[in-house]
Order: C-alpha cells, then sequence, then structure tokens
C-alpha cells in the first residue's frame, strides 16, 4: 500500500492517494479494507483517494476454479488445519462488523473477472463499492465468482440508486446571493449534475438565504470547487465518507451548500470611538465619505439634539477589516477623541469578506451659555406666561358669551314679561274728565 501526501486541493484540504493492492478473495484483505476505511473516517478534514490494484493471492487456480476442499488441502494440508487458522479470521472479521461464513464457500474462484468488473467500475460506477460486494458475495454468502450469471448479477444495479460515500457540507457568505445560486444551478446542470432540492428565500431583500443540495459525478470535482470558489468566501466546510456499502460510491459526490448575505457576517473586529466635534453634521458628512472611499456601509444612524442646544449622533460602520485600522485614524482627525476600544472575535470568519465595524459616537461642545438660560430665556418664559393669561382670560370671556349671555338675556326676558303683566292687573278703573254730565241721574228709592 503507497501513499502520498504532497498534493492540496482547490479548497486548501490536504489530499492522500492510497494505492490499495489486494485480492477479493483474501481474508485479511477483506478486514484491511473496513479497517482502512474506519481511519479515513477518523480524520474528516483530509481527502483520501483510494485506487483499488488487482492483486492475484491464487494465480495457478484455473479460470474455472476448483473445488474448495481441493483448494485448502492443496494449500493448507488439510481442511481441519485451515480451520484452526480461519477460527481467528472469522473473530477479526466479527469485530470490523463483517460476515465471514467458511463453511458457505464450495468453490475457490479464479478472479479475473473479477479485476476487470472494478476495473470497469471506475467509470460506470465506484471501484470501492464493487470490491466489497465482490469480498461481501465471496466471504459471507458463499457465491461462485466463477459464475457469469453470479458476476452479472452483482453489475445489475441502478448507478443513480447509489449514494455518494462523500458529503461535502458548505457554507457560503455572498455579496449577491441570487446571482450565486443561479451560477451554482447553472453549473450542476452544465456538468449533469443532480438537484436534489434547490431554495432561495428572498422574503427580506436584506437578509436573502439560498440551499443547493446535489450530486455530481467525481469526475468533475474541480468544477464543482471552482464554482464554489467562485460563489463567495467559505465560512464553514465540512467531508464526511460513509463506510464502504453497497449502495454507496466514490463515483459520485453529494454536496449540501448554504449561502448567506456577505453582509449578514458577524464582524472579526469592533472598534469603539467616541469624539467631541465642533460642527456634529459636518464631522458626520465627513466620515461617511470616508466610508464609502473604502466600500463600506452604513448599518445604523442615530442623530438627536439636547434642549440645552447640545447635539449628538451614533453610527454603526462596516467595512473590510483589512481598512478599518487605518479607517479608524482618519476619523480621529475629526475631533478630540474621548474613547477608543478594540475588541476581537476570533469566532468571526476571516477571508476576504472579513469584516471591521467601527462605533461611532460624536457630540459637541456645551454651550457656554445654554439656549434655555440667561436673559433671553427669561424674556421668552415672561412673554410666555403672560400669553398663557391672555389665552386663559379670552378662554373665560369666550365662555361667558357663548353660554352665560343667553342664558341672562333669557332671564331677562322672563322678568320683563312677568312684571308688564302685574302692572296690567293693578291698575284702578278711572273715569275720564269730562263725562260726568253724561252719567244719569240715579234714580230716588
Amino acid at each position: 500500500m503507497e501513499s502520498s501526501r504532497d498534493v492540496k486541493s482547490s479548497s486548501d484540504l490536504p489530499i492522500v492517494h492510497v494505492d490499495m493492492v489486494s485480492d477479493v478473495v483474501c481474508s485479511w484483505c477483506y478486514i484491511g479494507k473496513r479497517r482502512l476505511e474506519e481511519a479515513i473516517a477518523l480524520v474528516p478534514k483530509v481527502s483520501v483517494n483510494i485506487s483499488f490494484r488487482p492483486y492475484f493471492l491464487n494465480p495457478w487456480i484455473p479460470r474455472e476454479g476448483i473445488d474448495r476442499t481441493t483448494y485448502l488441502e492443496t494449500k493448507f494440508g488439510s481442511v481441519e488445519r485451515y480451520g484452526a487458522i480461519a477460527e481467528r479470521v472469522v473473530q477479526a472479521a466479527g469485530m470490523e462488523g463483517l460476515v465471514y461464513a467458511p463453511d458457505k464457500i464450495s468453490r475457490q474462484p479464479n478472479t479475473l473477472d473479477c479485476h476487470r468488473l472494478i476495473l470497469w467500475s471506475r467509470s460506470a460506477t465506484d471501484p470501492g463499492a464493487m470490491k466489497q460486494r465482490l469480498m461481501d458475495l465471496y466471504f459471507a454468502e458463499g457465491g461462485d465468482l466463477t459464475d457469469a450469471k453470479v458476476l452479472i448479477q452483482v453489475t445489475l444495479f441502478d448507478v443513480d440508486a447509489v449514494q455518494p460515500r462523500e458529503t461535502i457540507a458548505v457554507k457560503i457568505a455572498a455579496t449577491d446571493v441570487p446571482a450565486a445560486y443561479e451560477k451554482l444551478r447553472s453549473t450542476v446542470t452544465a456538468a449533469k449534475g443532480r438537484i436534489i432540492t434547490a431554495r432561495i428565500n428572498e422574503q427580506d431583500r436584506r437578509d436573502i438565504t439560498a440551499n443547493l443540495d446535489i450530486t455530481m459525478n467525481r469526475a468533475d470535482a474541480k468544477v464543482l470547487e471552482a464554482a464554489l470558489a467562485g460563489a463567495g468566501e467559505t465560512l464553514k466546510r465540512s467531508v464526511t465518507r460513509a463506510p464502504d456499502a453497497a449502495n454507496v460510491t466514490d463515483a459520485k459526490v453529494h454536496a449540501v451548500i448554504d449561502l448567506m448575505p456577505a453582509a449578514a457576517i458577524a464582524p472579526r473586529e469592533t472598534t469603539t470611538l467616541a469624539m467631541e466635534v465642533s460642527d456634529v453634521p459636518a464631522a458626520l458628512t465627513l466620515l461617511t465619505a470616508q466610508v464609502k472611499e473604502v466600500q463600506g456601509r452604513i448599518v445604523e444612524t442615530q442623530v438627536g439634539q439636547e434642549r440645552n442646544g447640545q447635539v449628538s449622533a451614533r453610527v454603526l460602520f462596516d467595512v473590510p477589516l483589512s481598512d478599518a485600522a487605518a479607517l479608524a485614524e482618519k476619523f480621529k482627525n475629526a475631533g478630540q477623541v474621548r474613547v477608543h476600544q478594540v475588541t476581537r472575535d476570533p469566532q468571526a470568519p476571516e477571508g476576504k469578506l472579513a469584516i471591521g465595524r467601527l462605533v461611532v459616537t460624536l457630540s459637541n461642545t456645551p454651550l457656554l451659555v445654554p439656549s434655555d438660560q440667561g436673559l433671553w430665556s427669561q424674556v421668552r418664559g415672561g412673554l410666555a406666561f403672560s400669553l398663557r393669561g391672555l389665552s386663559i382670560s379670552a378662554s373665560w370671556l369666550i365662555v361667558g358669551l357663548l353660554f352665560v349671555l343667553p342664558w341672562l338675556l333669557v332671564l331677562y326676558a322672563a322678568l320683563w314679561l312677568a312684571r308688564r303683566l302685574w302692572r296690567g292687573d293693578s291698575v284702578p278703573a278711572t273715569i275720564p274728565a269730562g263725562s260726568a254730565g253724561n252719567i244719569p241721574p240715579a234714580s230716588n228709592p
């Protein structure tokens, strides 16, 4: 078995090439293959490519094979002698989760056609899965590997139904998630890969995410790696390999790709500045222009003014990490620095999309005589008090005119009418002067 470690993948993960020279009827090769797979699983950050090379354990056996008993007597002297040896092999296989049933084997095969199938599977399916299936068929089921019908049955399985042994999970930060998503889809389609699921969430335009679950032929792995590198900055990457089985293959690669906006990356470095400036709006305009020069962005802005005339502003800028320190030094020229703190988050991603956050607080110098104090403030206060008094007086006058006056008029009218009626009833009956001669004399009784 030979290996080399001098090759690097496009994702900077080391690749180990292993040549496994073995025969499908070699019992210790059967066990050794499983142990190699378990060792590979212990180092998921290393990509291992295995090349299965042919080896003839028994080159003297004819193409049609021979009886198993004849083989054991010829090679080991007797069946019983091999039985003692086989016990240790059976136990070792069981410890690796394998089945070795020597009693089921009735013929010792010539393995030339088996090696041909493994060679053929390099382009059609998966040589690792093919080799494992042939070994399982011989050691666990006692299959006759010289029988053409048995070998044909080994090859009759749906390649699309075979799951990739290797799964790559990648999380990528992209400056343009929809564009990266469409480019990855086009790449998979052009390479005749299979898109299991493809989703993009655009409900929040400021936080667009996407997910792709795909499989591609291993021969197109470089195309996939190039597409992933072009999509954006890789934040997380993991590679898992399933153990050998009849339903897994190295001929395909499974990839789960998550895309997130680069703007959502947590800042790796946060610089806090508090400065005293003469003109807050002008200083804020200057800092914003400097941020735009380095392709930064404004995350949040708060501007306020106190009653005493003091203006303050708090603004959050996100800039490329490589420009954060120099930009903070430029900011200091805008005024008198009162606070300067730098904190770092080692868990945040680093790379070309790494972010530096600048938290800047600006305030102007307090006025010598605040606007709410002084002579003019007192004059304004007196005028305001007078106006409030006039307003109250006017309010009472309006209430009097609209509510009290009508009732007074009604009461006056009622009194006047009552007085007139009372005077009419109290006037005595009088005889006008000059009318007494017209009165007839009274008659005597």
